[in-house]
């Protein structure tokens, strides 16, 4: 009994300390940095989405939020999920990582906004476009479609600005989420 006693001390000492040097502080940055290498960087990746009529149909159908959702799943097609240049993980909830300049950094609220802004030009930009091809719609004093897509595609439809880009970060957070702990075993700080 003494000796069963004493093997099954000397196992659980060596499985705590093995569970000791897997279980080490782990940042996230540094993990991004060593094993995910993008061909194109954040700013790259942003300037190469085009927006056309079909985006800004887009928006009218689902409104701002989901239309820019799409955009951005069209945009990060999960297949090439290696080679994104924003990423995001289940261990740091709502926060996003981008690419820039060969290091990875954590995106806070105004580097989202950021984000958002060169999609919301090209989307206005497009919305003139659509204006000009749809007179009737844009002078019809009798219809309330012009003005609800204006608000759409500002983004106020039945929300303030700042409440639909904190949507479109969860709902893009939502779809890029990845597991690490299913890749690594760490303690995530």
């Amino acid at each position: 009994l003494l000796n069963k006693y004493n093997a099954l001390e000397t196992e659980f000492q060596e499985c705590r300390a093995w569970i000791k040097h897997q279980k080490k502080k782990f940042s996230i940055i540094e993990w991004l940095n060593e094993n995910c290498k993008s061909p194109q960087d954040y700013s790259t990746w942003l300037n190469n989405i085009s927006i056309g009529q079909k985006e800004v149909e887009l928006i009218f159908t689902h409104n701002f939020v989901m239309g820019m959702y799409y955009i951005f799943q069209k945009n990060l097609n999960l297949s090439d999920e290696q080679c994104f240049p924003i990423r995001a993980f289940n261990q740091k909830k709502n926060i996003l990582f981008a690419l820039e300049d060969d290091a990875w950094k954590m995106l806070d609220y105004n580097q989202v906004k950021n984000l958002i802004k060169p999609i919301h030009k090209k989307l206005q930009h497009e919305f003139k476009v659509w204006c000009d091809l749809h007179p009737k719609i844009v002078n019809n004093i009798y219809s309330n479609e012009f003005e609800e897509n204006i608000q759409k595609i500002n983004g106020i439809y039945k929300q303030t600005y700042d409440v639909a880009l904190r949507k479109i970060n969860i709902k893009l957070y939502e779809y890029l989420k990845f597991n690490l702990k299913s890749k690594v075993q760490y303690d995530f700080v």
